[in-house]
Formats: C-alpha cells, sequence, structure tokens
C-alpha cells in the first residue's frame, strides 16, 4: 500500500510540474507577442496577487490607449477592462503569481469611439508576418513626417474624378489588362494577411523592386500603397502620387489622408511594367 501512495504522489508532482511548465511557457509566449498587454504580482495569497495585477493591467491598458486615440480619454470602466482580461496562476514556493494578460484587438472598442489607432508594427505583428520588412532599416526622418494616425473614417465626401469614361477603360487596360499582371495580384488580395503569400514572390520574381512598411519608403510619392484597416482589411490600392493619388480600383482623385487611422504598405515597380 505505501508502495501505491508513493507511485500516486510522484504521478501527481509529475502532472503538475509538466502543468506548470506549459503555462510558464504560455506566459513566455505571450510576453513575447506583440498583440498583447500584461502584468504579473507574486504575493503571499492569490486574492492579493489577482488584485495587483488585475491594478497593473487597467494602467497598462489606459497607457497604452493614451498613445493611440485622437481624443482624451475622460471615463472609462474598469470592470469592462477586467471582464476583457484572462488570467493564469502559477505558484512560485509557498508564493502564489498571478499572470493577467488581454488581446490589444479586444479592447479596440472600449475606444472606438476615441479614435483609437493601433500601430502595425507594435500592436499587430506585422514585423513577424512580413520578416522581409523587419529587416529593412527605418528612416527616420520619413517616420517622424509620416501623419499621426487619428480616427478611421470612411471619406464621404464626393471624389473628383481623375479620368473620364474612356480613360477609366484605359487605366484597366494598363494597369489590370492581364489577371496574371502583379498590379491584379495585388489588387486580388482582400486583407494584409493574404499579401504574405502574394508580395515576397512578386519581389522575387521581380514583379516588383520592393515592399515595405510606410515609414521606410524613402521616395513616397514613386511608391504604390496599399492601404489596410486596423482589422488587416484593404482598402485601398493607391498609385503613385504626392498629395494626391489614383486610386487604381475606383479610377478616382484620392489621398493617403482619407484613410487615416489606417495602415500601409508600399511598393515599387519598374515603368517598362507599367506600359505592359
Amino acid at each position: 500500500m505505501k508502495k501505491l501512495l508513493d507511485i500516486i504522489i510522484l504521478l501527481t508532482v509529475v502532472l503538475t510540474a509538466s502543468a506548470l511548465d506549459k503555462q510558464q511557457a504560455k506566459v513566455n509566449d505571450i510576453k513575447k507577442n506583440k498583440e498583447y498587454l500584461y502584468s504579473e504580482a507574486t504575493m503571499p495569497t492569490q486574492k492579493e496577487a489577482a488584485s495587483v495585477a488585475y491594478e497593473q493591467i487597467q494602467h497598462e491598458v489606459l497607457s497604452w490607449a493614451a498613445s493611440r486615440v485622437s481624443r482624451p480619454i475622460d471615463k472609462v470602466s474598469l470592470k469592462d477592462i477586467n471582464n476583457l482580461v484572462d488570467t493564469l496562476v502559477l505558484r512560485r514556493a509557498d508564493m502564489y503569481r498571478v499572470f493577467a494578460y488581454v488581446k490589444k484587438n479586444d479592447l479596440v472598442p472600449m475606444f472606438y469611439d476615441k479614435g483609437i489607432v493601433q500601430d502595425d508594427s507594435l500592436d499587430l505583428g506585422v514585423m513577424e508576418l512580413f520578416p522581409q520588412i523587419a529587416e529593412t532599416k527605418v528612416d527616420s526622418t520619413v517616420a517622424k513626417e509620416e501623419p499621426k494616425p487619428a480616427e478611421v473614417k470612411e471619406n464621404k465626401k464626393p471624389q473628383k474624378s481623375l479620368v473620364d469614361d474612356k480613360l477609366k477603360q484605359e487605366l484597366q487596360r494598363r494597369f489590370f489588362g492581364s489577371k496574371n499582371s502583379a498590379l491584379q495580384k495585388i489588387a486580388d488580395a482582400r486583407n494584409f494577411f493574404e499579401l504574405k503569400h502574394i508580395l515576397p514572390p512578386l519581389k522575387a520574381d521581380g514583379s516588383i523592386i520592393n515592399y515595405g512598411k510606410l515609414a521606410t519608403a524613402e521616395k513616397l510619392e514613386e511608391c504604390f500603397l496599399i492601404v489596410y484597416d486596423v482589422a488587416g482589411n484593404i482598402k485601398a490600392l493607391l498609385g503613385r502620387g504626392e498629395e494626391t493619388r489614383p486610386n487604381l480600383k475606383t479610377g478616382q482623385e484620392d489621398r493617403l489622408e482619407n484613410y487615416r487611422g489606417c495602415g500601409a504598405i508600399w511598393f515599387t515597380m519598374k515603368d517598362k511594367d507599367l506600359e505592359n
């Protein structure tokens, strides 16, 4: 009987250690993931540790939101924040460690009326999806000149047409005349995540010269822009230009400023490829 009891105790210890290892691995993964905010506290009781962890993550959430909104945050329900937070409870000797975490995307609706906008590289994991972008050196002067995002709004003002009906047909023929053209493949992408399967091969076969995050563009006026919202949905494909650009899907005059709150990826092509 004693031997059986020893085996049961040993199995319990092994299973407990395995569960703790899995929890610690999850904690480590969350800490490395830019899509999360987190806090942790170690206290003599689980209740005390949870109380401190929740208080800290409330502060983290409010600080994160304050740096990404266009209007002051005057009143936020801490209870609403707590409802979005998940926790992991671990033991550290005779102490309790509570790890609290929340996904940034889940917080967006709470601050949407304040014009909240997520940063594509700090919040959405863009760097991980496109390693080539992560390797591109950021031009700090361009990064400073990039307009600060504000509330995501659809442009409601009537747009002036860049082209009449005949020229629209020419625009379609010139840019999207072939289903296999690089621009057509890019235009067919519905969301940011589909681009990771489109842009690298196009660069590899020479269909496009290069691509990267908006802040890394050296000559922005020579770049095409793929505009996407905070959910990663592609909102527009803009041609070359300075203040105004042709919207290659609508044939209308457009501006990057019409998509404040959105992120953008630039790409460049050779002139001869646009004439085919």
